[in-house]
């Protein structure tokens, strides 16, 4: 069974190392979908892009090889590209994998589910298995721009039946060393940026129970 959720990436994911902004929408249903071993897809929706900078045959040539990378890693994506005379900007949507396990084939990262108990189960932005490749095929066009392989997020996570446990966050904007949030029908920001986050993955537990 194929799912989708929503999930929008600043810019800066794919080119530079930190992303700007990274967005990810999630609810209860569809964690517990994953875990129960559907096939879940999150579309997402990037824009990257450099401004204050000359627009010359050597930097068009970079916006194109760049193209073609995303292309390769993000066959079934839109790519749009906009070039002005001092700025260009590329827009990407397409879909990311949430699952259990790592994807070995499409997008260079993917929102994991790893079983921690009976019924828990930690949930967090990961590479995939093409993400080494994508990392080195970007560096050869630029080592400017290979992406780091963690990337500070905020999972905007809809109500449901569940409970989330996570540390080192934002929460709805209040900062929180540990919590524990019970979903019900609402609508809660964790935001897991910059500090310890861009050496490792962001995540929190997820709990039915």
């Amino acid at each position: 069974m194929k799912r989708v959720v929503a999930l929008t990436l600043g810019m800066g994911l794919l080119l530079g190392c930190q992303a700007e902004e990274l967005k990810v929408e999630i609810s209860a249903d569809q964690m517990i979908s994953a875990a129960s071993g559907d096939t879940v897809y999150l579309e997402f929706e990037a824009e990257i892009g450099e401004g204050m900078s000359e627009i010359d045959d050597e930097k068009r040539a970079t916006i194109a090889a760049i193209e073609g990378v995303f292309s390769k890693y993000f066959p079934d994506a839109d790519i749009e590209t906009e070039i002005g005379s001092d700025s260009y900007k590329i827009e990407i949507e397409g879909e990311l994998a949430l699952s259990s396990s790592t994807p070995e084939t499409g997008a260079p990262w993917f929102v994991e589910m790893q079983r921690q108990g009976e019924n828990e189960h930690l949930v967090r932005l990961m590479p995939s298995g093409t993400f080494s490749a994508f990392r080195s095929e970007m560096s050869d066009i630029n080592f400017m721009i290979a992406p780091d392989e963690f990337q500070g997020v905020i999972f905007k996570v809809n109500g449901g039946t569940g409970r989330l446990v996570f540390g080192g966050a934002y929460l709805d904007g209040e900062p929180k060393t540990y919590s524990v949030l019970e979903l019900e029908d609402k609508k809660h920001s964790l935001s897991f940026k910059e500090g310890i986050w861009t050496e490792t993955a962001a995540g929190f537990i997820f709990s039915t129970q």
